[in-house]
Order: structure tokens, then C-alpha cells, then sequence
């Protein structure tokens, strides 16, 4: 196994698997493309977890023998907070490959469903696997993701379940033609294939090299590529000023403000916020720090102020202390106000910086 390797496995999984080629000659067989010496890279993207984070990133250990080759490539990436079924880098990682010669990237997402699609506008063929008798068949008919698919293969068409696979076929292929035409005139199919047997993966292989000949010869394949880079420079622009807005330290705090007007019994949420860690060193003054204790609204807090230096080192030291003390906070007007008396442990903690300071309060 070896260019079909990353298809059979992919196949297996039972998933979304998206195509995206550069010169591609009609007469190369992609069964064996590495043995022609075609680079070939395959770019899995895993679900992360929502409340560990973490992920598998297992990809690896079912493409056994893709895995060895020296013209392969695999990487699995995290889908982390990622929508539309690929990690927040992955067009990024799909110009990479292309830059080091890789001719033919497979791109495998998290799953089906409607936020799947986002891929859909980075990849040049959209393949939609499917399992028999796994009780989807209409649940697949539904989804949006239907209306992108350039072909549907019904994997694992073996064994008792070739019966039920090629029901399976026809209900989709009558499905099919219940949605409009696409307007590049590609009329969408569906196969059956077996990843155990090593069959129909030829007939799936000869699908996707008839379509990419088609839209070459229609003018289809640049246009979209055109289009899906203009897609790509508007939403890069969107998320550059989503994050330069949110990230403002004055819209932060106007946002603060905004949220007590509209909710008056609003609290500083007491989780604590996450801390990166960076090399920034802060300005460490001869004056000592003043940690001052005081009721507020009849509820305790330690109040610190009487720092010298930049604001924004200010803020930072603030999201420092309620990071490690876990507590809930807030920066205004050149004070650090931590709910709770915790002056003995935030004079102890300035005190390891280097500042001197000074308690204030009862």
C-alpha cells in the first residue's frame, strides 16, 4: 500500500476526506503514486477535547505502511477551537507542502456535519465517506455537507455487508439528484469500496481524476482556486481585526463597562485568566508597592497601587497575580482590585520580584 494507503486508511475511518491537487497528469495512477516518485502528503486533523483540551493524534498508527515511505508525509494537527473540520493552521500547512513539492495533499477532518464545509474552500475535490448499515444513511441525506460533496463512497463494502453497501449506493445516488446542479456541471456519484479487499479504490481514484481533468478543461479548476484565495485574503483580514479589536486593552475595559450597565449585579468572574508565559521584564521601582485592604459593597478586597512604571506592565502583573492565586480581579484606574484579603500572599509574591512594599488596612 501506498499512495491508496492514505485513501484505504482514510476510507476506513468512515470520514470527510477532502482532495487538493497541483499538476496532476490524467494518466498516473494514484494507487501507486509514490512508486512513480509523486509526493504525497496527508494532513489529518483530530478532534480536541472541550474539556482537557487534549487529543489522540492517531492517525498515524492505522497507515502502517504510508507511514515508512520516504515520499509521505503525515502530520495529525488538533482541531483545537476550530470550526469547519481542520485546525486553525491548516491552509497554512496546505501551502507548506505545496512549497516542498508535495503533489497530491489529502486533508482528513474531524467529522461530518454542517460545519464541516469550511474546508470545502481550500480543497479542489470534496469526498464524503460513508458507512452501511450504520443507521446514517438518512441522517447524511440531510446535512448540508451533501450539497459540496464531488462523490460519496460507501467504504467497507465487504463481507455481509456488501448487501447492505450497495442499498446503501442507490439510496444516495437517488439522493443526489434531489439537489440543484452544481454550476460546474460535475455531477456528483457514488461508489462502493472495500479498504479489507482492496477494491473499488481504482474506480474511486479514476472518479477524482476525471473531475480534476473536467474542471481543467472547462476553466473551472482556476476559477475556483481564484476564488477560494480571494475567500482566503477576506477571511484572514476578518480575523486580523477581530483579534486586534478583542485584544485592545481599552475595548477590554470598555467592554467590562458595558456588560455592568446592561447587568448592574454582575461579578468579575472569579476563574482565573489564563497566563502566557513570556520574557517581559518588568520595571522594578525603589518606592514600595502599597497593598491596602478595604470593604467594598461590604465584601473584602485587596486593593494594590503605587507602581511607577508603564500601565500595560501594570496590567500584566495584575493578570499574574490572579492567575496564581486563582482568584477573580480587575484593573481600573491605575489600581489592581483582588477580591478577598490576600495581602500577605501579594506582598510575599511582589516581594520575590524584587519590589518593596508596604500594608496598609486593618
Amino acid at each position: 500500500m501506498y499512495a491508496q494507503d492514505c485513501l484505504v486508511r482514510l476510507v476506513s475511518e468512515g470520514l470527510n476526506i477532502t482532495t487538493t491537487y497541483q499538476d496532476f497528469d490524467s494518466n498516473d495512477n494514484p494507487l501507486v503514486l509514490t512508486q512513480k516518485g509523486h509526493k504525497v502528503a496527508v494532513l489529518a486533523v483530530d478532534p480536541s477535547s472541550s474539556l482537557s483540551n487534549g487529543s489522540i493524534l492517531g492517525d498515524k498508527t492505522r497507515m502502517e505502511e504510508l507511514v515508512k515511505n520516504e515520499l509521505a508525509f503525515i502530520r495529525p494537527s488538533a482541531s483545537g477551537d476550530s470550526l469547519g473540520g481542520v485546525a486553525r493552521k491548516t491552509r497554512e500547512a496546505i501551502i507548506v507542502c505545496e512549497a516542498a513539492g508535495y503533489s497530491h495533499i489529502v486533508i482528513e477532518t474531524v467529522g461530518v456535519g454542517q460545519s464541516e464545509t469550511i474546508v470545502h474552500s481550500m480543497t479542489d475535490f470534496f469526498l464524503l465517506l460513508k458507512l452501511a448499515g450504520a443507521g446514517d444513511e438518512l441522517q447524511g441525506i440531510k446535512r448540508g455537507i451533501m450539497e459540496m460533496a464531488d462523490a460519496i463512497i460507501i467504504n467497507k463494502a465487504d463481507g455481509e455487508n456488501i448487501k447492505a453497501a450497495k442499498l446503501a449506493k442507490t439510496e444516495f445516488n437517488r439522493a443526489l439528484h434531489l439537489y440543484p446542479p452544481k454550476d460546474n456541471g460535475w455531477i456528483a456519484k457514488t461508489i462502493t469500496c472495500s479498504a479489507l479487499k482492496n477494491e473499488g479504490i481504482e474506480e474511486a481514484l479514476d472518479l477524482i481524476d476525471g473531475y480534476v481533468t473536467q474542471m481543467k478543461e472547462t476553466g473551472n479548476f482556476v476559477s475556483k482556486r481564484e476564488n477560494q484565495q480571494n475567500f482566503w485574503m477576506l477571511q484572514t483580514i476578518e480575523n486580523s481585526l477581530k483579534s486586534d479589536f478583542y485584544n485592545n486593552p481599552k475595548i477590554k475595559i470598555a467592554l467590562q463597562e458595558q456588560l455592568k450597565k446592561l447587568f448592574p449585579d454582575h461579578e468579575v468572574s472569579n476563574e482565573p485568566e489564563e497566563i502566557k508565559e513570556t520574557h517581559h521584564e518588568l520595571f522594578v521601582q525603589k518606592e514600595p508597592m502599597i497593598c491596602k485592604y478595604e470593604k467594598r459593597k461590604g465584601k473584602p478586597t485587596t486593593i494594590i497601587s503605587g507602581y511607577e512604571g508603564e500601565v500595560e506592565d501594570f496590567k500584566i502583573l495584575a493578570k499574574e497575580i490572579k492567575s496564581k492565586l486563582a482568584v477573580g480581579g480587575s484593573f481600573k484606574e491605575g489600581e489592581i482590585i483582588i477580591q478577598g484579603d490576600y495581602r500577605d500572599k501579594i506582598m510575599k509574591l511582589l516581594q520575590d520580584k524584587g519590589f518593596k512594599t508596604k500594608r496598609v488596612g486593618g
